[in-house]
Parts: C-alpha cells; sequence; structure tokens
C-alpha cells in the first residue's frame, strides 16, 4: 500500500518513503505522541500466517535492546495494516560504506555486528537474510564508524511454533543463503543460517565480492551447495593471514559454528582497539 505525506496512521504522521522491497515500504515519519522521528514500516499484503509470525517476532525483537540493533518501538496492526515502527537512522548501508572504510574499520565494524547477532540469538532470534544491505552504517566526524543490524527476524515465512504454517518458501538473498536455505530445509535453519551468512558478508566486505556468483540465481545455489569459496588471501594478497581463519574454515569453507566465529573475530588487535574516523562515501537517511 503506497501511503500520502501528511497522513496520519495510527499515532504517526507520515512522511518521505525511504526505501521498499518485497516485504513492504519503509516511510520516515513522526510519532505524535513521543514527538520523535520514526521509520514507519508497512508489511506488503501479506499471508495470514506471516502477518502473525510478523508481529510475533517484532514484538521479540522490541525485547531486545543492543546497541548495535535497529531498535523497535512499536508494533501492531490497524484497519487490517500490520506495520513496525523502528529507529529513524542516518547514514549508508555497509555494501555502500565499505569501499571508503579502512581494513581496521571493516573489522571493527564486523566484530560489533557479530556480537548483536550472538545477543539476539541468545534471546531464541534468528535473522535468516544477514547481508552488507542489512547494516545500516552511522557515521559521525571523529567518533568510530557504529553499525546497526536491521530487519531482524522478519525475513522468514515459516515457523516450527504450533498454529503457525510452515509454507516451504526459500527466504533469503540467493548470494548469502546458507546450504540449508538453498536446499529449502526448514527443520536446520537456526543460528548456523546467520553465521554462515555472516562468513559471506564478512568476505565481501574485505574482498568486494561474494564468495559464490554465477550467470543466474540457480547456478549461485548451485555453487553454494558443491563448491568451496576461493580463499580470501587468493582474492587479495594483501589481507593479514588471521582474518582468512575468520573468513573460512581449515577446509576451506565458510563458518557454520557461531563459537569459532565470534573468538577469531575478537581476537584481532584492530578489532579490540577501535578504528576512528568517517567513511568518505555519500550519506543518506534511512530505517530499512
Amino acid at each position: 500500500m503506497a501511503e500520502e505525506p501528511g497522513r496520519v496512521f495510527s499515532r504517526y504522521l507520515i512522511g518521505r518513503l525511504l526505501g521498499e522491497g518485497g516485504m513492504g515500504q519503509v516511510y520516515e515519519a513522526e510519532d505524535t505522541v513521543l514527538h520523535r522521528r520514526v521509520a514507519l514500516k508497512f508489511l506488503r499484503e501479506p499471508s495470514p500466517e506471516f502477518r502473525k509470525r510478523f508481529l510475533h517476532e517484532a514484538q521479540m525483537q522490541a525485547g531486545l535492546d543492543h546497541e548495535n540493533i535497529c531498535k523497535v518501538y512499536d508494533v501492531g496492526e490497524r484497519d487490517g495494516q500490520a506495520y513496525i515502527a523502528m529507529q529513524f537512522l542516518t547514514g549508508e548501508t555497509l555494501n555502500k560504506t565499505a569501499p571508503f572504510m579502512t581494513l581496521e574499520q571493516k573489522v571493527k565494524v564486523l566484530m560489533e555486528v557479530a556480537e548483536a547477532v550472538q545477543a539476539a540469538h541468545r534471546l531464541g532470534l534468528i535473522h535468516r537474510d544477514l547481508k552488507p544491505e542489512n547494516v545500516m552504517i552511522e557515521t559521525r566526524e571523529g567518533e568510530p564508524l557504529r553499525p546497526y543490524v536491521m530487519d531482524f527476524g522478519l525475513a522468514r515465512e515459516l515457523s516450527g511454533e504450533k498454529g503457525l504454517t510452515m509454507t516451504g518458501m526459500i527466504v533469503g538473498t540467493p548470494s548469502y543463503m546458507s546450504p540449508e536455505q538453498v536446499r529449502g530445509d526448514i527443520t536446520q535453519l537456526d543460528r548456523r543460517t546467520d553465521v554462515y551468512s555472516l562468513g559471506v558478508t564478512l568476505y565481501e566486505v574485505l574482498t568486494g565480492r561474494t564468495p559464490f556468483d554465477g550467470k543466474s540465481t540457480v547456478d549461485v545455489m548451485m555453487a553454494i551447495l558443491q563448491k568451496d569459496p576461493v580463499p580470501l588471501r587468493q582474492v587479495d594478497r594483501t589481507l593479514p593471514e588471521d582474518l582468512e581463519t575468520v573468513g573460512t574454515t581449515r577446509h576451506g569453507r565458510l563458518p557454520r559454528t557461531s563459537g569459532g566465529f565470534w573468538t577469531a573475530i575478537r581476537s584481532r588487535p584492530s578489532a579490540r582497539a577501535g578504528a576512528i574516523g568517517c567513511a568518505r562515501g555519500p550519506s543518506r537517511t534511512g530505517g530499512s
């Protein structure tokens, strides 16, 4: 559904359109009760089962308070329209910011993203669509870059909960999908899926390319199932050896377990020290 700027929806005064995708549209809005800007997301004509999943997981995310996860302020349904009001962020997504970041900044940002994802896992929240486009980088002159993981837990149309339907739909962005997502194996979608996607994100941020590509979506998905990625330092010889151990396992595969991934990326001195600076790319405002 398209909203007109100036229209009042529930307690929100609708502003400009920030973006739209397969799940819906996101607008800048003003909370007329608390007098703050929010990013207001409308779900695009979902099935009743998906609407129930959307609202349930948004409510779970609202209980998650982490400095590197986009906050959920409000979630509900009005006149048959499901919506979620989120923290309004000013910055640019990681895929657009990464080319202007130093290696130290990239490692620091990825460490904070990994810690945010781990915090969500502790509460049983799985993202299922981690990728650079779902990480917003807030830039402030003279301060460390701050990443925010967005759209947590809102990207899967399936559930193991009683009363919610498992559709069997393959959900995710092909280049970042884990093997179980590609196979459509809904019984195996857990925190390991996010760890795999974090590995793909790390690989892309460091090398400028994803581990697997192809002429079609099917080619990419088959490569995920059948091939191992080219080692990081074969793509870019300037990368430190220790980063290769974070991005791939000793068998040359992308990481599947969280423990080794968190420990390895935290152990890098550059990640612990923090990188001060500001990305040089263009900035935009958004919350989607």
